[in-house]
């Protein structure tokens, strides 16, 4: 009986320390990144992975919100040290326009809150990020602190892990 015991807790440990360390699944709450993720839609995420490489471009991140303790789902726009600016809803990185293919606009004739941000340096191990969902995700371009300042930008411990694709 205590080796069955011994044994049950030792898995235990080990699913809870997969979990937090290695890999997680987690349940895309709101619309904020359709069409790539779904709302109902459950992704696993790779937490192992920035122990060995930085978060790139186009990677789909789960982060710790740094406005309120909740995690989101968003996708990594800029990198630390690139120019980034938006004009009428179109990113540019370093004068350049980004492609896209993967944005939804369900308001694209109208310009809201963050669709024309002024060109800046995102800081070293900050990252930009946004949801695919334009028009009613809450992202870097529209996250103010307590006391109105426009934060812009994640720092890089505050992202968890990667979305892992597995088809």
């Amino acid at each position: 009986m205590k080796r069955t015991i011994y044994i049950i807790l030792i898995g235990v440990a080990v699913a809870f320390l997969f979990r937090v360390f290695c890999f997680e699944v987690v349940y895309v709450a709101s619309s904020s990144m359709e069409p790539t993720c779904r709302t109902g839609d459950q992704i696993i995420i790779n937490k192992m992975v920035y122990f060995f490489k930085k978060p790139g471009r186009g990677d789909i991140v789960m982060l710790h919100s740094p406005i309120n303790d909740k995690g989101l789902i968003k996708r990594i726009i800029g990198l630390p040290g690139e120019r980034i600016e938006i004009k009428d809803k179109q990113v540019y990185i370093e004068g350049k326009k980004l492609k896209e293919p993967y944005v939804q606009y369900i308001r694209p004739d109208t310009l809201l809150v963050g669709d024309n941000i002024e060109a800046f340096t995102i800081p070293e191990n900050h990252y930009f990020v946004m949801g695919d969902n334009r028009d009613i995700s809450r992202d870097s371009r529209d996250w103010s602190e307590e006391e109105g300042m426009q934060t812009e930008t994640v720092t890089g411990d505050l992202i968890r892990g990667k979305r892992l694709k597995l088809y």
